[in-house]
């Protein structure tokens, strides 16, 4: 899925995509730090 949504947009324009997939890692990796950190602090 995710694989289709990126090729979908990779057709749209090359800076589109790298734009969008920049955001989506920053998203992914904010989220990701956000849930380890609740985590260690519930721990705790």
């Amino acid at each position: 899925m995710y694989i289709c949504f990126v090729l979908v947009v990779y057709r749209r324009g090359r800076y589109f995509s790298f734009v969008l997939f920049y955001f989506v890692t920053i998203n992914m990796y904010a989220l990701s730090h956000d849930w380890i950190s609740c985590y260690m602090h519930s721990t705790i």
